[in-house]
């Protein structure tokens, strides 16, 4: 997908700065490399014309972009605070909320029957029985039809009964001429709500549809999706029966609405569920990182990863009151959910996925709330070293008031970083690179893994500015200097310590030519840092990029 390649190339170029051996001696002058270049010695002749040797070619000039420090910077050539921000916005800016009418004029590159948009539907059951007849016709009579249908249980009080009545159902459709295979998987080790999702993620056509028990669609509901899925609005995403945002859980979308204007256009949400219509690569997503809890959160897991990994968006298919034909459910579909095991009637499911999706926004998340809470300039602090964390507080905290800006605060796990007070930061992000693997993280995952977590975290945050300790950092520090880069944040650099290593040396480099400025203290200074000249500049530069 575009954002991986997209990140896997800046990747590439962060490694090759560090260990392919670029020895410059990269200072605050720009360096000097001088070029190598084949000469040819000898005349050489081919058939009866005599050829020489080309003049040496001239000196290729080598473009470096110069080292920025306070000295030469003009704030009149930063970034203003108000294009930053326009930018990000954008990134958090829901899509439209269109009506099923609207959706459908729209141009769209699916067309019904097409096997290029064969789809799997997995049925999941376990506690409810007499609705898989029910289940296999409203499947069959699809205007698009599913390729295949596969019914799901594990560890089932009632697996005689219902697979008893799949195979009959099974035997009747097909004694009727019936093409479609219907396949059973059955198991007795308890997989929850996880296990469809591991069988989906082996479907063979391009598209699978993960189906609750208590959702059955109407007749055009596939037909309706994949329309709108193949619009230019709305292609990236993952498409839903209900859904709700993670802060505002009473307010539903889909069935469960109470308000009418919820129910009748699509909505983007931060979670959807009693089905998930998707491409059949993207169900892997969920399964990329740390599974906090098996009990349940499945369908916050996989959206919130959907997001940060491919930048899909998560979407509550509209319920058109005087087209039917076209919803994700039946009429009769709260008595058929409140018959069960639904999500949160089981004890302990409330629980897990509100730790869940604590620790996912921990990780770095954003979120359908971002736009209303967090109002005000956002400045992003990044540190692996506590000694470095406190200091960023420190300095922030001195040069800017709650007023001015909302600090927030974000670390790569790797280091000895201590979670704060609530009152430090606004938010605080732990992206626990390698520690949800019980491992060390090593240099590469550290910075192949922290764009996909920093970036969630600006984005969560609407930062638009980043400030570092960048003398003496980790690989996760450039990796996260590079990210804030290429989303166009400020970043201000500050040297202090003299650096450890070669390794360290490059690095720091690294950052510096990537910064929108960098400040230079003296180790020697550091008792004495906050009476320097260069220290106040640094506070007049933070207050000017959080400048409405």
């Amino acid at each position: 997908m575009l954002k991986q390649r997209f990140v896997l190339g800046a990747a590439i170029a962060v490694l090759l700065l560090f260990f392919v051996g670029y020895n410059l001696n990269i200072t605050h002058e720009k360096p000097t490399i001088t070029p190598v270049h084949t000469k040819v010695e000898k005349s050489y002749e081919v058939t009866t014309q005599k050829c020489t040797a080309p003049p040496t070619p001239p000196k290729c000039p080598t473009v470096v972009s110069p080292i920025t420090t306070s000295e030469t910077l003009d704030l009149k050539s930063v970034t203003p605070y108000a294009t930053i921000r326009q930018q990000m916005e954008q990134l958090a800016q829901p899509k439209p909320y269109r009506t099923m009418k609207e959706l459908l004029d729209l141009p769209s590159t699916f067309r019904v029957g097409s096997p290029d948009f064969g789809v799997t539907a997995v049925v999941s059951m376990y506690k409810r029985k007499g609705h898989v007849e029910r289940w296999l016709n409203t499947l069959v009579e699809q205007t698009h039809p599913p390729k295949e249908i596969w019914f799901v249980f594990f560890a089932s009080p009632l697996a005689e009964d219902l697979r008893a009545e799949i195979l009959a159902a099974r035997k009747a459709y097909l004694d009727k001429g019936g093409q479609i295979p219907i396949l059973l998987v059955q198991g007795e080790v308890q997989y929850k709500y996880w296990g469809r999702f591991q069988l989906a993620m082996q479907v063979h056509n391009p598209y699978v549809v993960v189906c609750d028990d208590d959702s059955i669609p109407s007749k055009k509901y596939f037909e309706s999706v994949l329309h709108v899925m193949h619009t230019e609005d709305y292609g990236r995403g993952i498409f839903g029966t209900k859904g709700t945002s993670w802060r505002n859980g009473d307010i539903y979308y889909g069935p469960m609405s109470e308000n009418p204007v919820h129910k009748e256009r699509i909505y983007e949400v931060d979670v959807v569920g009693g089905s998930w219509f998707m491409k059949n690569e993207w169900v892997k997503l969920m399964f990329r990182e740390k599974i906090h809890s098996w009990l349940s959160a499945e369908d916050f897991t996989l959206c919130s990863a959907a997001r940060k990994y491919a930048d899909l968006r998560c979407f509550v298919m509209p319920i058109p009151p005087t087209e039917p034909e076209r919803w994700g459910f039946s009429e009769d579909y709260v008595k058929i959910s409140f018959s069960g095991d639904t999500t949160g009637h089981v004890p302990g499911t409330n629980e897990a996925r509100g730790m869940v999706v604590s620790k996912q926004f921990e990780r770095g998340e954003r979120r359908m709330d971002t736009l209303q809470t967090f109002t005000k300039p956002g400045i992003m602090a990044f540190a692996d070293l506590n000694t470095d964390h406190l200091f960023l507080h420190e300095l922030l905290t001195t040069a800017l008031t709650e007023n001015d800006a909302m600090l927030h605060f974000a670390t790569s796990g790797t280091g000895d970083v201590v979670p704060p007070p609530a009152h430090k930061w606004r938010t605080f992000f732990n992206h626990a690179i390698g520690r949800d693997y019980l491992v060390a993280a090593k240099n590469v995952s550290m910075i192949g893994d922290t764009p996909y977590f920093f970036d969630m975290a600006l984005q969560g945050s609407i930062s638009t500015a980043l400030i570092i300790i960048g003398s003496n950092p980790t690989p996760a520090t450039v990796s996260a200097v590079l990210t804030a880069q290429l989303r166009g944040l400020v970043i201000v650099n500050i040297n202090i310590y003299k650096q450890s290593s070669k390794d360290a040396l490059q690095r720091s480099n690294a950052i510096a030519s990537l910064a929108t400025v960098t400040f230079n203290f003296a180790s020697d200074q550091f008792p004495t840092l906050r009476e320097t000249q260069e220290y106040k500049k640094l506070q007049e530069v933070l207050r000017h990029v959080v400048q409405k």
